[in-house]
């Protein structure tokens, strides 16, 4: 069936009223003026933004699970949750774990992209594998005891037997054997990103030649900026090739230092990100992160340490928050947790954006940018308040 969907429309790289036309699950128009079409379902959001799904690319987990539970029922469960915050596209994030629970994640990750149609609503899109490549210096909240070298790695060999399950792994560059691992996942069709590290500026710089073009979560866990040692932070900030995740929930980062990396970066190479885990839309309490157990209290997720560890942010918090404390206009807001994530794993061909050709993949917020609405692929699958 044909649905018109009629709001302030956000692409998100222009705004304006109008309607987006869906059928079968793809966008077939994006229409200034509004029309009708005979038989079509009509959608009116009166005062409400229509904008492209989310993208999320780097979360472990949310209501009570992980991926890395190498349960099925996690990745479902995960799915809804993130329905319910506007994110029709993500990549489950593991950690550095033990013996073969990266392994049997990626297999089971396979397994699911494996059985996906054409219809598919669960959004899943792969894995960041986020570990075991780690600088010791700057573990933040992986497992120490888990960490290893990047000349033994087993990652090339998990991309050659599961296909198309990893799309993003995160190295610490300056360690031994990481330059032939980044040539050779990048020649494999895997984007890297640098993080967990402790990096020099002049590395950093030479790792975006071997093929690194993305920072995790930028500021967190790596070399602090420096006016005399800039570290990986001012290389990615220098470079206008290299796109950087942030955490912006105003713990990770400061509201100040979102709005400076906004200014330096522009929209079309900042990603938001939630690195949110299993606690993220429950109670304060403890809960796991790997092995490692996390203390979750005032909307802060830490180690004993007094570490963060991952967050209890949702996308469309992140939104919010880029709009109220870092003072982005909304459209750039929207198209930092949509367009630009789906451009840095290559996926902007099919979601991001609202044009003609690409998924149905849609989320409606109002006024208050509450999600009302999230659509993948066309269906319906959160409705505030229904």
């Amino acid at each position: 069936m044909t649905k018109v969907i009629r709001g302030t429309v956000v692409t998100p790289l222009e705004e304006f009223a109008g309607q987006v036309v869906v059928e079968d699950g793809v966008i077939t128009e994006v229409a200034r003026e509004i029309f009708d079409i005979p038989g079509a379902e009509v959608l009116s959001f009166d005062g409400c933004f229509i904008c492209p799904g989310f993208v999320d690319l780097h979360i472990h987990g949310a209501n009570g699970s992980d991926f890395m539970d190498c349960d099925p029922s996690a990745f479902e469960s995960i799915s809804r949750f993130l329905a319910f915050h506007g994110v029709t596209s993500y990549l489950g994030t593991t950690v550095t774990a033990a013996g073969g629970v990266l392994e049997r994640t990626v297999e089971l990750a396979y397994s699911i992209l494996s059985r996906q149609d054409a219809g598919d609503t669960t959004g899943f899109r792969g894995l960041h594998v986020e570990g075991p490549h780690v600088s010791s210096a700057r573990l933040g909240a992986q497992d120490g005891e888990c960490v290893l070298s990047p000349v033994a790695s087993p990652i090339p060999e998990l991309v050659r037997r599961f296909p198309g399950a990893i799309r993003t792994v995160t190295v610490a560059p300056e360690l031994k054997g990481a330059e032939p691992l980044v040539r050779t996942l990048a020649s494999m069709g895997v984007r890297v990103s640098a993080g967990h590290t402790d990096a020099s500026f002049e590395v950093a710089n030479e790792s975006f030649l071997w093929g690194i073009d993305r920072v995790t979560h930028l500021f967190n866990t790596m070399r602090p900026l420096h006016h005399r040692e800039p570290g990986l932070v001012g290389a990615a900030l220098t470079d206008s090739r290299v796109y950087v995740e942030l955490i912006a929930d105003g713990i990770h980062v400061h509201p100040a230092v979102l709005e400076l990396v906004y200014k330096v970066k522009g929209p079309r190479r900042v990603c938001l990100i939630t690195d949110s885990m299993r606690a993220t839309g429950l109670a304060a309490g403890i809960y796991t992160l790997g092995r490692l157990t996390v203390k979750v209290d005032g909307g802060q997720a830490r180690l004993e340490s007094g570490a963060l560890a991952g967050s209890v942010l949702t996308m469309d918090q992140a939104v919010r928050n880029m709009v109220s404390l870092a003072h982005v206009p909304l459209a750039d807001a929207i198209t930092m947790a949509s367009y630009t994530p789906a451009c840095a794993i290559g996926l902007d061909g099919l979601v991001g954006s609202l044009k003609k050709g690409k998924s149905a993949d849609i989320v409606v917020l109002n006024r208050e940018l509450q999600v009302e609405v999230t659509m993948r692929r066309g269906r319906e699958v959160y409705r505030r308040n229904a």
